[in-house]
């Protein structure tokens, strides 16, 4: 489903311990995924304690930007 172009969001939703992480990873490790998304698969942890400042200064490091800044 996610590969189809009229995809824009697949969402997957469970309770705790039902495997959510588990499949994501286990699909993003997969050679096609990362033929067709190469680096730009991240894992990025939000919780209630996750800033969106956070989020953004993790794919700033990932992506090695380092001219912009967040205040």
């Amino acid at each position: 489903m996610l590969l189809k172009d009229d995809t824009k969001v697949l969402v997957v939703s469970a309770p705790g311990g039902f495997g959510k992480t588990t499949l994501a990873k286990k699909f993003c490790h997969d050679n096609e995924i990362k033929g067709i998304f190469g680096d730009n698969i991240l894992f990025v942890t939000v919780s209630s304690e996750t800033s969106l400042t956070s989020i953004a200064q993790s794919l700033f490091k990932h992506y090695d930007i380092t001219k912009l800044s967040i205040s």
